[in-house]
């Protein structure tokens, strides 16, 4: 069983190709773990994306023109990602899978 892995890739990174993460999630999913990929274009699909996570182990998230260094609070300029925070659906999943368990 692999340990948990949450990608978040801008399609705009110039640095780390976006094709490196997607061959991640395929090496993944060819070992027998479901890494779904979600593309995040606005606030509303990330609040949808709380509960789609949930129960996920791995999952690829692309964030549209946004390049290798954005804040989890994502605000380009015209032409770039819209603003939207993905904080709260990235600690939610570490809450999922790094947060001890209680007895």
């Amino acid at each position: 069983k692999s340990p948990p892995l949450l990608m978040i890739h801008g399609t705009g990174d110039e640095t780390v190709k976006v094709e490196q993460s997607q061959v991640l999630r395929a090496k993944l999913e060819a070992a027998g773990n479901a890494c779904p990929e979600y593309t995040i274009n606005n606030q509303d699909e990330v609040d949808a994306l709380k509960g789609k996570l949930k129960g996920n182990r791995h999952a690829l998230l692309l964030i549209p023109k946004a390049p290798h260094t954005f804040d989890l609070a994502v605000s380009m300029k015209k032409d770039g990602p819209v603003m939207m925070d993905i904080t709260d659906l990235v600690f939610a999943w570490l809450d999922q899978h790094l947060k001890p368990k209680t007895k």
